[in-house]
């Protein structure tokens, strides 16, 4: 896994649409209201990172490792969720609106006022 600097986080998040971010580092980061739409952050550790009112709407978590992140009032429409480790998430006023959360790991989430409205449905249901 790829271990970034602040610099080199900046500079990524500056860059053209959309992000390639599979198997970085960036546990303990502040990503607060940062734009990850439509990036593909499969294999991301994220743990103990600050999402908050990040947009990440069509972004690909799959297998992310997302144990302790905040992700209050992120917008995670149509995101991408499946096999990621959720323990103990904080999704307060998160948008998950049609994502797709299949097969993830969601002990101990944190999930007051979640707007799930119209999410994704397992398809082996």
């Amino acid at each position: 896994m790829s271990n970034l600097t602040n610099y080199q986080i900046y500079d990524l998040l500056n860059r053209a649409r959309p992000l390639w971010l599979v198997k970085i580092n960036l546990s303990e980061t502040n990503l607060w209201m940062a734009d990850l739409s439509e990036c593909n952050m499969s294999w991301c550790d994220l743990t103990k990172a600050d999402l908050s009112w990040a947009n990440l709407i069509k972004a690909n978590l799959q297998r992310a490792n997302l144990n302790m992140a905040n992700m209050y009032e992120a917008h995670l429409t149509l995101a991408n969720i499946t096999e990621a480790n959720m323990t103990r998430t904080n999704f307060t006023r998160a948008n998950l609106d049609k994502a797709n959360i299949n097969s993830a790991n969601k002990i101990k989430t944190k999930k007051s006022r979640l707007n799930l409205s119209r999410p994704v449905k397992n398809k082996n249901n």
